[in-house]
Parts: structure tokens; C-alpha cells; sequence
């Protein structure tokens, strides 16, 4: 009976060991280092995902002849770096649900650019509540189409024509749509320092917050382990306006950084 007991003890003292030391999903299931020694570093990134989309929807209420309308913009991006090479998407889509306009007055427009990078970035989180970061550089020429659209037509236009996004002006042609590159290319330095600090104390310190630098903000801390850590961000914030001449806005982003120890 009496080694019966023990046995029951022993298992229940190595339950709480395992579960004390997993505390991100894809933590490691025992680790003999405290999460405070773990975190501490140098690091260099390995991997990283960004998503975000931000509408905007601003509303006109009617006026003479002219019914009440909206004008939506929605602008998604999406990157990735693998292997020292960051690329990203960012996807605007404008349209219009004002009536009466202009023969060949674009209601709807996409428009797309495409961008690469080769970056180095590197971390030092320190044990007295600082981190330091040096990323390096080099952008390659960024792509951009254009894909316009209109009710009842597209005009047969040339030369060059005022977009409803951000003041753009390019050349469209009479299919709609336009595609150019920027032809510039530039090396960047980015370097600084900041502090850290688990958002929980104690035994669960899940979440960790970084002050400026490219880790600026609250982070979950997926994974911890004594090689690799990944952090992800999550934000969703949404508001709408009574004001029949109002703005809704709506964000939502995650960001996911995989760092490795030197």
C-alpha cells in the first residue's frame, strides 16, 4: 500500500511539473530553465506572416436628386519572409454607390502592388528589461496594377487620369487597367533600443510586451523554447457611426514572428 502511495504521489508531482512548464500551445511539454531564462537572448528572425485589412466606409446622406450613398475602401496586406526575403501584397479595392456620375467615371477600382525585400534582423532581449534590434535592407522594384471599372462603361481615355485612392494619377488605358514599375531600388538600417516586460507575472507569463523597434506591442508567446520563440499579435477593433454622414471603420491584424537564438 505504502509503495502504491508513492507511486500516486510521484505522478501527480511529475502532472503539475508538465503542466507548470506548458504554458504557450506549442511549448515545449518540461523545460528545466525558467521562462524569464528562456526569453533571455540574441536572436535572429527566421520567420514572420503579417496580415491586416482596414475598411473604411464613408456615408453621404441624399441630397436634392441624389440619393444617399457610400464610398468603401478596403486595403488588405499580406507578407511573409522566408529564407532573408520579406515580400508583401497590398490589395485596394475603392467602389462608389453614388448614382449619376459621368459617363466612364470609374464606381469600382482594384489596385494591387507587390513588393520585395531582403532583410536581416536581429534581437538582444537582456535580463535588466531592455532588447536592442538591427534590421538591414535592401528593396527591390515595387510592382503595381491597376483594374478599373465603370457602369454604364469604361471612356476610351489616354494619358494621364486622377485615381479616387490616395491622389494616384496614372496612365489608363481604354481596357481599364494599367500596370507599371517602380524603378527605384534602396538599402535601409534600422537599429534602436527599447524595454520588455511580461504582461503576467508569476507562473503565467504568456504574454510579453515590447516597447518601439519592430516587436512594439503586446505578444502571446506561442512557443518558448530554449532554441526558438514565437510571438503572434492579434487586433480586431470595429466602430460605426449612427451619423447618416458618418464613417464606419473596421481593422483586423495578426502578426507572427518565429526568432532563433544565435
Amino acid at each position: 500500500m505504502k509503495n502504491i502511495n508513492k507511486i500516486i504521489i510521484a505522478l501527480a508531482l511529475t502532472a503539475g511539473v508538465f503542466s507548470a512548464c506548458k504554458k504557450g500551445p506549442d511549448d515545449p511539454m518540461i523545460s528545466l530553465k525558467s521562462r524569464d531564462s528562456r526569453i533571455i537572448g540574441e536572436y535572429t528572425l527566421s520567420a514572420y506572416t503579417y496580415n491586416d485589412m482596414d475598411k473604411k466606409v464613408v456615408k453621404t446622406p441624399a441630397t436634392g436628386t441624389q440619393g444617399g450613398f457610400s464610398e468603401t475602401t478596403v486595403v488588405t496586406t499580406t507578407g511573409s519572409f522566408a529564407g532573408g526575403s520579406y515580400d508583401e501584397t497590398v490589395k485596394t479595392d475603392w467602389n462608389t454607390t453614388e448614382s449619376g456620375l459621368p459617363t466612364g467615371a470609374p464606381t469600382s477600382m482594384t489596385i494591387t502592388q507587390k513588393s520585395n525585400q531582403t532583410i536581416a534582423l536581429s534581437f538582444e532581449i537582456v535580463k535588466d528589461g531592455t532588447y536592442t534590434w538591427s534590421q538591414t535592407g535592401k528593396s527591390s522594384p515595387n510592382n503595381m496594377s491597376i483594374q478599373q471599372s465603370s457602369t454604364p462603361g469604361q471612356a476610351c481615355g489616354t494619358g494621364m487620369s486622377p485615381l479616387p485612392i490616395g491622389g494616384i494619377s496614372a496612365g489608363l488605358t481604354c481596357d481599364g487597367t494599367y500596370n507599371y514599375t517602380y524603378p527605384a531600388s534602396y538599402d535601409s538600417k534600422d537599429e534602436g533600443q527599447g524595454e520588455w516586460y511580461w504582461e503576467n507575472s508569476g507562473k503565467n507569463k504568456t504574454e510579453i510586451v515590447f516597447t518601439n523597434g519592430p516587436l512594439a506591442g503586446r505578444w502571446d508567446v506561442l512557443q518558448l523554447k530554449n532554441k526558438e520563440t514565437v510571438l503572434q499579435l492579434v487586433t480586431s477593433t470595429k466602430t460605426t457611426s449612427p451619423d447618416p454622414a458618418g464613417t464606419d471603420t473596421e481593422n483586423t491584424h495578426t502578426e507572427k514572428y518565429t526568432i532563433t537564438s544565435k
